[in-house]
């Protein structure tokens, strides 16, 4: 669930936004040139207009929607059906003990917990082995990668559904009881969770926690309301962070791929493929570990923008063989991954002809626009943040992030078969359990 903390903010944000999208609009349509670049560019904002528009009523309707409970399965406490959880590792000693301490603390009956090592180098196996609970299975393997370690985590579950996680995520109490009962309401396969982030020690962790909020407020609560009959009850990702499945469904679709850097987005191509029901379910609730460092976000948004462009690229190959379902599943993951380098792309060659021209009313028209957008991550930020942090947000945050996925997409056009790259990770902080909400 999501609050707004200032609502009469709404009341100054709104109007600027939309008269300055329409400004700009009638500023491009006098001053533009009678060229192909101009004409172009111009009916693409008009279309950028209605989008924004179109985000700020979804936004509405999601704020309302949400007030209504969701219909949650009523489950005896006898007949809670058994849960495994899978927690790959590979050099987790600083975060796997916390981790598990956490899902161990976790009310839920018949819980069992599967750690496959893959091939760590440090302490990890001893820090698991060292608890010495009779609920978690250790198991560990040649370093092969996470999908790998994924599928034979699989392989020995033996309870009906399966819950995959990081190896350095907080769960609060009772979101696993949460989940199960919402799972088993809505009728669904698979369901994502909602991450936030345990170290909030830095200003780019706390960026990093607005962004992980507005990802998920915004686009899977979308299409976990989304109703049209062809591309009813599906997910952009079930994320491998956290995400909840049916164990038959999971395997029925066969072992995770470990030839994308996004073994998760593939899993949830396939998922879609075969008509299983995917959502977003908003009480399975995990506090993850994010980078504290420029070099280190910008390795894990490499690996990020590389896996969706991969799964992408493999389902363009396979569009004659795609079901209706999957086509339009696979359009969710082109907004995804060319919607921002495009728009990016476009705005910044727009300044820079600005620039040339000396036109510096239009190019401030530009840059207020970008930082300014009316979207619904720019409502949330203003709403719920203090100026500065929407500024450094829209102007600082949101263009690295910008200029790393724009430039990481084209690269791996130059390099077909991208690395995984690890990042330094830090301990896990010693706060309680992250509340739902």
């Amino acid at each position: 669930m999501f609050n707004i903390k200032n609502p009469w903010k709404l009341a100054i944000y709104l109007p600027p936004c939309i008269i300055l999208n329409f400004l700009i609009l009638q500023v491009f349509f006098i001053k533009r040139h009678d060229s192909l670049f101009d004409t172009f560019y111009f009916y693409y904002c008009l279309l950028l207009t209605g989008y924004f528009l179109t985000k700020g009523l979804i936004f509405i309707a999601l704020y309302l929607n949400q007030r209504r409970t969701p219909q949650l399965a009523t489950i005896p406490e006898a007949d809670w059906p058994g849960l495994t959880v899978i927690a790959p590792a590979y050099n987790e000693q600083e975060v796997i003990g916390a981790t598990l301490s956490s899902l161990l603390a976790v009310d839920y009956p018949d819980l069992r917990i599967i750690v496959v090592d893959d091939g760590s180098s440090d302490r990890t196996g001893e820090v698991v082995t060292a608890l010495a609970d009779p609920r978690i299975t250790y198991v560990r393997q040649e370093n092969r990668g996470k999908a790998q370690a994924l599928t034979q985590g699989i392989a020995l579950v033996k309870t009906e559904y399966t819950l995959m996680v990081d190896a350095d995520c907080l769960f609060p109490p009772d979101s696993f009881k949460l989940a199960i009962r919402y799972l088993i309401g809505q009728g669904d396969d698979a369901v994502g969770g909602a991450l936030t982030v345990a170290n909030r020690r830095s200003p780019l962790a706390h960026l990093q926690l607005i962004e992980y909020g507005e990802d998920t407020l915004l686009f899977r609560r979308f299409l976990s309301q989304f109703r049209w009959r062809r591309a009813d009850r599906t997910q952009d990702v079930i994320p491998g962070a956290l995400g909840l499945f049916r164990t038959a469904a999971l395997r029925s679709v066969g072992p995770l791929c470990g030839e994308v850097l996004a073994e998760d987005v593939e899993l949830t191509a396939r998922l879609v493929e075969h008509h299983y029901r995917l959502s977003f379910c908003p009480y399975l609730v995990g506090a993850t570990i994010v980078p504290e460092t420029l070099a280190a976000l910008n390795k894990q948004r490499k690996r990020w923008v590389q896996g969706y462009l991969q799964v992408v690229i493999r389902q363009l190959g396979r569009w004659r063989q795609l079901p209706l379902r999957s086509r339009y599943h696979l359009f969710f993951l082109l907004y995804k991954v060319l919607y921002w380098p495009l728009t990016f792309v476009l705005s910044w060659i727009y300044v820079g002809r600005a620039l040339l021209l000396q036109d510096w009313y239009l190019l401030g028209l530009v840059l207020l626009a970008q930082g300014f957008p009316f979207t619904l991550q720019g409502l949330l930020r203003f709403c719920n943040y203090d100026l500065k942090t929407h500024l450094l947000y829209g102007f600082a945050y949101g263009y690295f992030l910008l200029t790393n996925r724009t430039y990481y997409q084209i690269h791996l056009f130059f390099r077909p078969q991208p690395r995984w790259e690890s990042y330094n990770r830090f301990a896990l902080p010693s706060t309680p359990s992250p509340r739902r909400g």
